[in-house]
């Protein structure tokens, strides 16, 4: 069994430290068999509790600010407390792990946790009895991590998730978080965003489902404050899994009739009810499998965008066009000015047009029904206050994207309307006609969008002026705003790339990564805090896994099957593609090797992964990695994305050396047969 040390959990304000440790005590002695009198009998448990019994008053912060606090100044502060517990580790290597990961655990990702598992095989204990030893730390650790160390937290600041190079969390003082949290939910009310919900015995809290015949009682939501990228302002998540346990507990809060009988399983979180049989989620579900151009002109995925790029840029450069001009689009707030009314007609709308074609029929009063609950009468907490939303999708739930991308494809077919050529433009270039007459185009637009980023393209330089005029005069009859200030287009620079999904294109549609000179600044335990085992499975699996990452080393196909134009330029690019794959393999190195070293750097186990078997699997699977997004038979990029890779991690040579060391016999491997033999 998986025991994890979480920092962001609910604890009572009057914490029994002594109880919760004979309880965790009992819990894992339970666990592996271990006799906990025989425990007791090996450690001083009087000492620990004079320990747990002692407290040092920490002075509160009188300094209101708007920055965030220093996590090392909070490690600091929580030091004190953990020093009284120094003798209880038996060994100061031992206590010098604990606070290792203590600053692991301050800085760590939102919502993660940490292994006891990890913290306890970095330990020195006696080889006998080594299950008892196991027993008494695992309670130890636990108790320090998830019951003093989270109380303290709590006591003196309030932290929110941050989103920046590598996830952490920022610190506030409570009068600082107090005074933001304050400013921005006064700000979503003047918007009419959210109101206030005074009455607390809303009906909405109980849910009758006539399909199942059961009663349920549905628990609000959680809203949370989250910190955007540069940390310059936040939005609103909701934390739609969150269910009460006790029903006794919810009716004390909302005074609910104790006398009513429900079912089995009473309390439901917003996730859990829309995704009831027949519910919400699985009509949306079902309708992205069986009727997925529902969501037309929607690109459901970074893959599909870039495979849409690509086939635009064969179509129009077998026409014989060069040069064009580009602009990058953004919704401003998207989420938060969706109208209720426009979403309910629109899903209307939806539902009307798909009951022809599913079977069974959904049933339309009911899915209309669950919607318009959703949207109005699902209520939120925030620092303890009720709320419900007046405009917008709540950001978290199960079924907000689909939502937003349906709201979004009726304003795009509605622009279709007008302009045929700009969503499909295949559907015009290749048809039958287009083949056989002498037309000559001398302009081509297309639009591409995934989510509330807008990618337009055109060789004309008014048409695309008035693309973007078009765009925003839809939006704003569907309640939305153009993003000015992230507004990129090459309209006033040429040469100026745009970058979209995380890939730059250029004028000529030409995409590469985007250029990072310097490596990347971040904490080294902020992140996920992986043991060593689990950071190479996420790197095998995830991290360096980048679907759009391959679009960059694809050859430039061009559609013979279209009538080519007049003007078609002669086939004198080859040197310059060359040039582009080039400057691909480099950036796709340093990329890689940012990757690598931000995941070895804040894994707690860190000399561990930088063992030499370690480092030459993990060499392996940067190899496999290269050769899957190059291209198995292109050498040349190969040892150019490796040397790359070797030049940005030169600074750490001496703790990479190992890892360093097999990139570069990897790379002198020109046989074809020893090349997939790695493979």
């Amino acid at each position: 069994m998986m025991m994890l040390c979480y920092r962001d959990r609910s604890i009572p304000k009057s914490l029994n430290f002594v109880q919760l440790f004979y309880n965790s005590l009992k819990k894992f002695a339970n666990m592996y068999n271990v006799y906990i009198q025989l425990i007791l009998s090996e450690i001083n448990i009087e000492q620990l509790k004079e320990m747990m019994k002692l407290s040092v008053k920490c002075k509160r912060l009188k300094s209101i600010c708007n920055k965030s606090i220093n996590h090392r100044y909070i490690f600091n502060i929580l030091r004190k407390y953990m020093d009284y517990f120094k003798d209880a580790f038996y060994s100061n290597h031992n206590f010098n792990i604990f606070l290792k990961y203590l600053k692991h655990f301050i800085s760590m990702q939102y919502g993660c946790g940490i292994r006891l598992s990890s913290i306890y095989h970095s330990f020195k204990v006696p080889d006998d009895r080594s299950s008892i030893w196991r027993t008494y730390f695992y309670s130890l650790v636990y108790t320090l991590l998830s019951g003093l160390v989270v109380f303290y937290l709590k006591k003196y600041f309030r932290w929110c998730e941050f989103n920046t190079v590598v996830p952490t969390v920022a610190y506030f003082t409570h009068k600082s978080w107090k005074k933001l949290s304050t400013d921005f939910i006064t700000d979503l009310i003047k918007n009419n965003i959210i109101q206030n919900k005074i009455n607390n015995n809303s009906m909405s809290l109980i849910y009758s489902n006539e399909t199942i015949n059961k009663t349920y009682i549905l628990t609000h939501s959680i809203g949370r404050l989250s910190m955007k990228p540069f940390g310059k302002d936040f939005r609103l998540v909701i934390n739609a899994n969150y269910h009460l346990l006790s029903l006794k507990n919810l009716i004390n809060q909302t005074e609910l009739n104790s006398n009513i009988q429900y079912s089995i399983q009473p309390c439901l979180s917003l996730n859990q009810r829309l995704k009831l049989n027949n519910g919400l989620f699985e009509f949306l579900r079902k309708l992205k499998i069986e009727l997925p151009g529902i969501y037309a002109p929607s690109l459901l995925s970074t893959k599909s965008a870039f495979k849409t790029l690509l086939s635009f840029r064969s179509l129009v450069y077998s026409i014989g066009f060069r040069r064009f001009w580009i602009a990058k689009l953004d919704i401003l707030d998207f989420f938060n000015q969706i109208i209720h009314s426009k979403l309910l007609e629109v899903f209307s709308d939806t539902l009307n047009e798909v009951s022809n074609y599913m079977y069974p029929t959904p049933n339309i009063h009911f899915l209309l029904r669950e919607l318009e609950w959703f949207l109005k009468e699902s209520i939120i907490s925030i620092d303890g206050k009720l709320y419900s939303f007046i405009k917008g999708i709540p950001q978290g739930s199960c079924v907000s994207s689909d939502l937003a991308n349906i709201y979004l494809a009726h304003l795009d077919r509605e622009l279709h309307r007008t302009q045929t050529i700009l969503w499909s433009p295949h559907k015009f270039l290749q048809n039958d006609v287009f083949k056989t007459t002498d037309i000559q185009l001398n302009k081509c637009s297309t639009i591409l969008r995934y989510l509330d980023d807008y990618l337009c393209i055109s060789t004309s330089k008014i048409e695309l002026q008035n693309l973007i005029k078009r765009i925003n005069t839809s939006l704003n009859s569907y309640g939305l705003l153009l993003n000015e200030e992230k507004l990129q287009t090459n309209l006033y620079d040429p040469n100026f790339p745009i970058k979209w999904l995380g890939i730059e294109i250029h004028s000529s549609l030409a995409i590469t990564l985007p250029k990072n000179n310097s490596p990347p600044k971040f904490c080294r335990f902020s992140g996920q805090s992986l043991s060593a085992n689990d950071c190479m499975r996420r790197l095998c699996k995830f991290r360096l896994h980048c679907p759009t990452w391959r679009f960059t080393f694809h050859k430039i196909i061009f559609n013979t099957n279209i009538r080519q134009n007049v003007f078609i330029c002669k086939n004198t690019n080859i040197r310059k593609t060359d040039y582009l794959l080039q400057i691909n393999a480099n950036r796709l190195g340093n990329k890689i090797a940012d990757i690598v070293w931000i995941s070895l750097k804040t894994s707690p186990e860190k000399d561990r992964l930088l063992q030499p078997s370690i480092s030459r699997r993990l060499a392996k699977v940067i190899f496999r990695c290269i050769s899957v997004n190059i291209g198995f038979n292109r050498y040349w990029l190969y040892h150019l994305t490796v040397n790359s890779f070797i030049k940005r991690l030169l600074p750490h040579k001496g703790e990479l050396k190992w890892l360093i060391n097999w990139m570069q016999q990897f790379n002198h491997l020109n046989n074809k047969n020893v090349f997939f033999k790695i493979l």
